[in-house]
């Protein structure tokens, strides 16, 4: 495998698993849709294709034969207060991580678990990426004025520590980037929502004029 063309997707869903492996019949958001998409492009050109992703009791997607790994990772919510979350769910999270060896590791959107990532990047030489699906995922300091609930006291501190050290930040407007550039001064690169273009298009009717 060569490693410069390795990626690891940090998926939250397994629906955005399913979706990449081409299950049609998978309701999902478009940030699942978009993450499956760019998992399915990088794949098709030859990038080594790794989903890290939850555990659940749900059956994991079998990936034989589609091209992609997937690395089983922590099942949120298996251990209670700080022990249990460090004995838990952070060991089996960076375990996945050193198992998917890979040179990049993709997150799409805020989570705490992406500072884990920083630091598992930061020890292996590899480049932590964020794509942003909101303007919180550049401005976190904005969770108080959104009205949607602040995350814990650690995961915001893991989560600005994975924004600071993060190679790349793809954001979806200039907007997200005038935010990203403000508080950390730093550019980023704009890439708006990407779209599915179907294989045919069928052709319209002509239009009848009216005498």
């Amino acid at each position: 495998m060569d490693k410069s063309k390795s990626i690891a997707i940090i998926a939250h869903s397994p629906r955005t698993v399913r979706i990449a492996l081409g299950d049609t019949s998978v309701e999902a958001g478009g940030a699942e849709l978009q993450l499956a998409w760019t998992a399915q492009l990088l794949r098709d050109r030859d990038w080594h294709v790794s989903f890290v992703m939850p555990t659940s009791t749900e059956e994991p997607p079998a990936a034989e034969g589609a091209g992609f790994q997937i690395v089983p990772a922590h099942h949120p919510g298996c251990g209670r207060g700080a022990l249990g979350y460090l004995s838990c769910t952070v060991r089996d999270y960076c375990r996945a991580l050193r198992q998917a060896n890979a040179s990049v590791y993709l997150h799409r959107g805020a989570t705490g678990m992406a500072g884990w990532t920083a630091l598992h990047c930061r020890l292996k030489g590899s480049h932590p990426v964020l794509s942003a699906a909101s303007n919180l995922d550049v401005a976190p300091d904005l969770h108080g004025q959104s009205g949607e609930a602040c995350p814990s006291r650690l995961n915001q501190t893991l989560y600005r520590y994975f924004l600071s050290r993060c190679d790349r930040v793809f954001v979806q407007s200039p907007e997200q980037a005038q935010l990203y550039r403000e508080r950390t001064g730093k550019d980023a690169v704009e890439m708006p929502n990407i779209a599915e273009i179907p294989a045919e298009v069928p052709e319209r009717s002509p239009t009848p004029l009216i005498a």
